[in-house]
């Protein structure tokens, strides 16, 4: 169950190094089974002696109700590499106890959701690579309506109902991952963090190769957002930007 994930992994992986995007070499994590609609990535805490990740993706009940490769494949930048995998081993290597420790949601699901644009961007896929783009787009789409909810239910005092429909009116999202998101939105406010921290992200990728220029590299941008753990995006600006 586990073979197309993690030879998606291994497939990242290799256009990670072709490409120069990261100084750390990342491995990949277990994959396991099973988990219900969706996928999720889990590793051990900061200071464990002995590290372990698991990616979690859904087990479809038949073939025709499996994820597209190429939306897995985003899932997989997302959630495996170069997403929450490879920024869970840089915190591991933060600088001082208090960075391993203080995250900050919009940093790591704005990684997580910047990861996936980032490859669509550089043109993984090969032979399906306007596929993948299509499927982090309709993935980017859903993360500004959650975003857009959050904001709805928590400060505008709108009905799950009032949110359900802007998921599959505006949103254009199946009536069931509308129905869903809409709830989930009420115990989860904080789902407005991967399109946030993501456009927090690319500003400030933005700011630094303006301020570089043609000596701009994007594998040194890479390593000095994630080398202080995982604050809130505005705090690095001092750092990355130095």
């Amino acid at each position: 169950m586990c073979r197309q994930p993690s030879a998606g992994m291994s497939a990242i992986a290799a256009h990670l190094s072709t490409h120069g995007f990261q100084t750390t070499k990342s491995g990949k994590p277990s994959c396991a089974m099973p988990v219900d609609r969706f996928a999720a990535f889990s590793s051990s805490g900061p200071f464990a002696a002995e590290p372990r990740a698991h990616f979690y993706v859904t087990l479809p009940a038949s073939p025709a109700e499996a994820l597209p490769w190429a939306t897995l494949a985003a899932l997989t930048a997302h959630e495996a590499i170069p997403g929450h995998h490879l920024q869970a081993l840089h915190l591991r290597r933060a600088p001082t106890r208090v960075q391993r420790t203080v995250t900050s949601l919009t940093f790591l699901e704005g990684w997580g959701h910047y990861a996936e644009t980032l490859m669509a961007d550089h043109g993984y896929g090969g032979a399906q690579v306007d596929a993948v783009r299509a499927a982090v787009h309709r993935r980017s789409l859903l993360c500004a309506c959650r975003a857009r909810a959050a904001v709805a239910l928590h400060t505008e005092g709108r009905s799950v109902a009032e949110v359900e429909r802007l998921f599959a009116e505006r949103c254009r999202q199946p009536a069931a991952v509308a129905r869903e998101q809409a709830r989930r939105g009420t115990v989860h406010p904080w789902y407005f963090a991967y399109a946030v921290g993501r456009a927090q992200l690319e500003t400030l990728r933005d700011e630094a190769r303006a301020q570089a220029g043609a000596a701009f590299d994007l594998r040194s941008f890479h390593d000095a957002v994630l080398g202080h753990g995982a604050p809130p995006v505005p705090l690095l600006r001092s750092r990355v930007l130095a």
